[in-house]
């Protein structure tokens, strides 16, 4: 079988602006919103995220697509670094074998020096490594990180985009009233979940609706008549229930609950990639 030879891969992107960022170690795997994929990798509290449009809550099937799959996607372009992905629960050493095979269609200095982790307690970084992850999670604080967490989380919120200067279409934010760390009772909830969706309701067809921290639109909605707005209104009043409740136990400073509602954009969807250097750099990947 021929070799595969990448135009570019991450290892070549941290070395650029002359900064010498060898010591990077590529830790690949996606949160889940509500399951917990394998004893090893708990929920997330502190970087809470929102799937209710997620199409399984099998956690065996999540574990395969979220610690296998897709990181075996992301990694395929690391390059010769250091990468860990999870191995799964009672799964044997298929998915390793998977894994290795994938990779050993790469070009040999192109290939990922891979291994695998039960758990984020097994990670052993060499001395002055940090890693670099594709989504903040909280069982990896305790490591290095290449960019800090709660800066990376905020450039994931979809609010922070929408209220930052950055081009987007435009777009009203609802935060919630209420703070974290503190146990509201659950009339305070009822009413916070109503005025928040209150903006739903009100709101003439079509448009979008956002929840800040979703993977691949699985907190996505697309409102173009009453139906689905009245859908909507169902699932986000379950949703911030729940998102409510785990900001009773957030370490965060600032809420990490609110819908964005944007104009609907008619055409096709657009994706950007580029990698960012230390000094600011950003280079175009698509």
């Amino acid at each position: 079988m021929p070799q595969i030879i990448l135009d570019h891969t991450l290892r070549e992107f941290y070395c650029q602006d002359e900064t010498e960022d060898s010591n990077i170690v590529v830790v690949n795997a996606l949160p889940t919103a509500e399951t917990q994929m394998t004893r090893g990798i708990p929920l997330s509290i502190k970087y809470t995220y929102q799937s209710p449009n997620v199409l399984t809550r099998d956690p065996d099937m999540l574990a395969r697509l979220y610690l296998q799959v897709v990181p075996q996607i992301f990694g395929f372009i690391a390059g010769a670094m250091p990468l860990i992905l999870f191995d799964l629960d009672n799964a044997g050493q298929a998915h390793r074998d998977e894994a290795y095979q994938t990779y050993s269609q790469l070009t040999t200095g192109q290939r990922p020096q891979l291994s695998f982790v039960a758990q984020p307690s097994d990670i052993q970084l060499p001395a002055g490594a940090r890693i670099a992850i594709a989504n903040p999670m909280d069982c990896l604080l305790s490591l290095p990180h290449a960019v800090d967490p709660n800066v990376h989380y905020d450039l994931l919120s979809k609010t922070s985009l929408a209220l930052s200067t950055l081009p987007s279409p435009p777009s009203e934010v609802v935060d919630t009233v209420l703070r974290p760390g503190i146990d509201y009772d659950e009339p305070t909830l009822d009413a916070e979940i109503d005025r928040m969706t209150k903006a739903l309701t009100t709101r003439a067809c079509p448009f979008v609706v956002k929840m800040p921290q979703s993977l691949a639109g699985e907190g996505v909605f697309l409102i173009r008549g009453d139906s689905e707005k009245h859908h909507v209104v169902e699932v986000l009043q379950q949703e911030l229930r729940r998102s409510l409740a785990i900001m009773r136990q957030s370490e965060m400073q600032t809420p990490t609950s609110s819908i964005i509602l944007q104009k609907l954009i008619p055409g096709e969807n657009v994706a950007l990639a580029f990698f960012v250097t230390r000094r600011g750099r950003a280079i175009s990947i698509l």
